[in-house]
């Protein structure tokens, strides 16, 4: 994953895209207080889109996400509650004419 001019946000957030997410059994979230931008690149092997996050390269031994952010991006991730914006779709229904 490389990751192009952002900020801690930004990299919280897509680290809690549904492939991240699964492998940390979590969202992340930003509190880091960093304000400027980076550039980053993290070598991890994602499983492939679709596929259980338990199925994450059966042949690599190597470290957990969380583990490869510390030793790469110099991160800690840290187990914590906090706020978690959600949207709720109370019902969905096809536009008229289709």
């Amino acid at each position: 994953m490389r990751i192009d001019g952002a900020t801690m946000f930004t990299v919280a957030e897509m680290l809690s895209l549904p492939p991240g997410r699964a492998l940390l059994a979590a969202v992340t979230q930003d509190r880091t207080g960093l304000t400027d931008r980076y550039t980053m690149e993290l070598d991890y092997p994602f499983p492939p889109p679709g596929a259980p996050a338990s199925a994450a390269a059966p042949e690599f031994a190597g470290p957990s996400l969380a583990t490869a952010v510390h030793e790469q991006w110099g991160l800690r991730l840290v187990p914590g509650k906090g706020p978690l914006k959600v949207v709720i779709v109370e019902s969905a229904q096809l536009p008229p004419g289709n």
